[in-house]
């Protein structure tokens, strides 16, 4: 599980950072050339550019969830069908909010707070908008495939993307300021120009021919159904986008009436790292929700325990590491922004990063227990803790604050939300059936989730010995559970000669790797899954490819295996070979 899960954040990390980081680069850039007031008016902007990922990250996440259960199923084809057309969606949307961003920009600079006192940054907001959205179809498509990379065992593609993405960026937006002397739409279009240059290496994922994405709407059906689908699982994302907008123009707006242009400039140096460093709480967010909806699928209880305790374990390491480094470099941070001799400007900037810094992990664990809670299938209380923490709680909570202790209280405010959101969460785990354990509550599950503990048997090896050790538990297992000999003779030699292969040819590269066996008797039906960690290997093309060459004695395991199972489906995803087997 942990090798899984730093594997995916690698990519979920990178890909949320993509999207931060061109927005954050300009923040940095706006800070130091353009002045405090070009810095305010991207203050204002920002929550409309977070409003821009809206398509890819969310879409992604929703059809993640449906491509995911016809994977689990061994589906390939319609699995293909959901991903072609949640990409399809995505640009269409991103095609939408442009227009409408082309069309209304004015009044939506507006909206945004650039009004009565600060009516002089409404062309500045315009022109950071309107060079933003040159890039959008490109950025929100290359968000929603990368949002699946993990799943085909490419984690190191987002990594890559994101670097070239992330140079390009900086390059351009220094010769636009130092040599061009630009303003505020050249810097959002070399936002949008890396973006581009984002989704350009993305699509080579698209030259390998070991991948399971693939375009196809060949013989698709229910596509309205499936759309409907797409987007009730998005919604979780799509509440979180929405209202963290809304709340932080809210936010703008009040801060803007109470205190002057120097707490806003601070304010959005606090919610510029609230994107940035946001990464990484929300990349282990989304691995969580990623996680969960697999195992939730499979209706594997133990997965998604451990699940809960690598994420506890790991999450919160990253967290309060980055926490302690953002409280001990703020001054350097507010330096980047911020001209050090405007001393109010640059102290009040300094706090605003350091009570960000206290929140990191809270909002570590708040985006944690939400998208394990979107994973399993809960979308109505992700979208309401969703809706508290980025607007029901926000607004109320800044007004107060702003209206005790100033302009100082927008940020103030940060750990304060958070914390009571999260003893929103305990109070829900803990009503969540009130007659069980603590350890059976936080999971969320429902009484009849999965199969009944005697009817299912998980057992992991990382040797030779292991496996054949395996036969035997497995051949108890059936007889405790009425399965008979034949059937109990054909699970055991499955295993036997799957595992022994896995061995002999996935554990000779020198890194550690393991077995993972998981039975179900379900029913009348006997499933078996085999997961492993090794290089990509699907051994039913493999089969086809060389399994009918006339040489009776090649491959006669393999060939044993296929012809005594009522069926066997390969899925690679997440950095693991799965077998599926129906005995």
């Amino acid at each position: 599980m942990e090798k899984v899960f730093l594997q995916s954040i690698q990519a979920t990390i990178a890909n949320k950072f993509t999207r931060a980081a061109g927005v954050a680069v300009d923040g940095v850039v706006v800070g130091m050339f353009l002045g405090v007031e070009s810095l305010a008016a991207y203050g204002l902007a920002w929550p409309l550019a977070m409003i821009y990922a809206l398509p890819g990250s969310t879409l992604s996440g929703g059809t993640r969830n449906l491509y995911s259960k016809y994977l689990g199923h061994g589906e390939t084809e319609t699995a293909a069908n959901v991903f072609t057309l949640g990409l399809l969606l995505s640009a269409v949307c991103s095609l939408a909010l442009a227009a409408i961003t082309f069309i209304f920009v004015e009044p939506l600079g507006v909206l945004l707070g650039a009004s009565g006192e600060n009516a002089g940054l409404l062309l500045l907001v315009c022109q950071y908008l309107l060079g933003l959205i040159i890039g959008l179809p490109f950025d929100n498509m290359a968000k929603y495939i990368a949002g699946f990379l993990g799943m085909d065992s490419n984690y190191r593609l987002v990594v890559t993307g994101m670097t070239v993405a992330t140079v390009t960026n900086i390059a351009g937006d220094i010769i636009v300021v130092a040599l061009l002397g630009g303003d505020m739409f050249m810097l959002g279009l070399t936002t949008s120009i890396s973006r581009m240059m984002y989704f350009a290496a993305i699509g080579t994922h698209f030259l390998r021919k070991e991948r399971m994405l693939r375009f196809n709407l060949t013989g698709i059906t229910g596509v309205r159904e499936k759309i409907a689908v797409i987007f009730a699982n998005s919604t979780p994302a799509v509440c979180d986008r929405i209202f963290s907008s809304l709340g932080a123009v809210i936010s703008n707006c009040i801060l803007s009436a109470a205190s002057g242009g120097i707490y806003l400039a601070a304010y959005s140096v606090h919610k510029s790292l609230t994107s940035f460093i946001g990464s990484l709480y929300y990349g282990i967010g989304d691995t969580v929700w990623i996680l969960a909806s697999v195992y939730n699928g499979e209706e594997d209880k133990k997965a998604l325990d451990e699940l809960q305790k690598v994420t506890l374990k790991i999450g919160m390491g990253i967290a309060i590491g980055a926490a302690v480094l953002l409280w001990l470099f703020s001054p350097g941070i507010a330096d980047i922004y911020m001209d050090i001799d405007d001393t109010k400007t640059f102290g009040l900037t300094i706090e605003a990063i350091q009570m960000f810094a206290l929140s990191v992990p809270l909002y570590l664990l708040f985006f944690s227990f939400v998208n394990y809670t979107a994973g399993i299938g809960r979308l109505k209380a992700a979208n309401n803790f969703y809706f508290m923490a980025n607007f029901g709680a926000i607004v109320p909570v800044v007004w107060v604050m702003v209206d005790i202790f100033g302009g100082r209280g927008a940020w103030l405010a940060t750990p304060v939300i958070q914390l009571l959101i999260l003893a929103g969460a305990a109070g829900y785990i803990y009503f969540h059936r009130s007659s069980d354990r603590y350890s059976a509550k936080r999971l969320l599950l429902p009484p009849d989730f999965c199969t009944a503990l005697d009817k299912e048997l998980s057992i992991t090896a990382d040797s030779i010995l292991e496996v054949m050790g395996m036969s035997r538990i497995v051949t108890l297992f059936c007889q405790e559970n009425g399965i008979s000999r034949k059937r109990a003779g054909a699970l055991a030699h499955c295993i036997e000669e799957l595992g022994v292969n896995i061995i002999e040819h996935g554990f000779n590269d020198g890194r550690p790797h393991a077995i993972d066996v998981r039975i179900l008797v379900k029913e009348n039906e006997l499933i078996l899954r085999i997961r492993d960690d090794c290089r990509p290997f699907n051994p039913l093309n493999y089969y086809q490819i060389y399994g009918h060459d006339g040489n009776l004695e090649k491959n006669i395991g393999l060939r044993m295996v296929i012809n005594m199972t009522k069926s066997i489906k390969y899925v690679s995803t997440m950095g693991t070979n799965n077998l599926i087997i129906k005995i």
